[in-house]
């Protein structure tokens, strides 16, 4: 997976992110989203969108 600076920061995140604005309500189970997110890490994604959550 192709990486990039995240702004002007050293750091380096995937091209590709995902948002999880909507893993947090309560229509999913702590088991559910603990199996999403292992999957969504598991496939190299290391930005994770999760300004909704703290809304």
């Amino acid at each position: 997976m192709e990486l990039r600076n995240f702004g002007l920061s050293n750091l380096k995140v995937t091209v590709l992110g995902f948002g999880c604005g909507k893993i947090g309500d309560e229509s999913h189970s702590d088991k559910f989203i603990e199996k999403f997110l292992n999957e969504v890490l598991d496939s190299g994604i290391t930005l994770l969108d999760i300004a909704s959550l703290f809304s």
